[in-house]
């Protein structure tokens, strides 16, 4: 990932600056003839558009494995709630991080300041919608929106008596503040962690599927339904931003390859 973020960096720079460094002249002998620029400007053009095809290789392998890696994590989440221990936490995690890895490169690539119609789309009327930036990867947030925290054992949404579904999350989801975050990486991060990484962080998870408990009522439960919820929405929110990333009339695509 690294690597990949470097050549990013690398092929943007060179494509963002191009321009530029192009129109420097380079000092040169009195005697030397120039170019004309007749000739300069095809070449320049050809370096540009080579330069452009590369980036995006680079960003289309990116999408590849930022869908790979979200349905990975989907995968671990499910496991661990279907039986939690230390063994099946600690995978959830390593895959929390390789997915979470892969969508700080798009938050990366969004330096390009460009509106996307579809993954910037903000609305506060019914139904309330947020942008896939802040559904995804909202940051910083206030722990104790969403779970206990030291002082305040029964404190957030894990101990409310609310359905645990997506749609109730996301009406929750930056309800008053924007540090209320209760979708994406950040919010299932605590929930897998508890803010303090315990080893023993697994016991407070209830094993799915269980119809003694009641899910509006006992926290253990809850948790475990909610890490569901949030690994089902990074996976379906990842698969929205590829989407329209690899739409040839997307704007965000379009602005690389005009």
């Amino acid at each position: 990932m690294t690597n990949a973020r470097f050549l990013v960096s690398l092929l943007l720079a060179l494509l963002l600056t191009g321009c530029e460094r192009d129109a420097e002249p380079s000092p040169e002998p009195a005697e030397t003839t120039k170019p004309p620029e007749t000739m300069r400007k095809p070449a320049v053009a050809q370096s540009q558009s080579a330069t452009r095809r590369e980036l995006l290789k680079v960003i289309d392998s990116l999408a590849e494995s930022s869908r790979s890696s979200a349905s990975d994590l989907r995968q671990a989440v499910e496991s661990y709630v279907r039986k939690p221990s230390p063994e099946s936490r600690q995978s959830a995690l390593a895959a929390w991080q390789q997915a979470h890895d892969h969508i700080m490169m798009w938050q990366w690539l969004r330096s390009l300041d460009l509106y996307d119609p579809v993954l910037d789309l903000n609305q506060l009327d019914d139904p309330v919608k947020h942008s896939i930036w802040s559904r995804l990867d909202q940051y910083p947030m206030l722990p104790g929106y969403l779970d206990a925290v030291p002082g305040y054992p029964t404190s957030g949404l894990v101990h409310m008596e609310t359905p645990v579904t997506l749609e109730q999350l996301n009406l929750e989801h930056q309800f008053s503040d924007a540090a209320y975050v209760a979708l994406g990486y950040h919010a299932l991060e605590f929930l897998l962690t508890g803010g303090d990484n315990s080893g023993a962080r697994h016991e407070d998870f209830a094993a799915l599927p269980n119809e003694k408990l009641d899910p509006l009522r006992n926290p253990r439960l809850r948790r475990s339904l909610y890490a569901l919820q949030l690994a089902k929405q990074i996976d379906d929110d990842t698969r929205t931003l590829i989407a329209a990333w690899s739409q040839q009339e997307g704007s965000s695509r379009q602005s690389l390859t005009n």
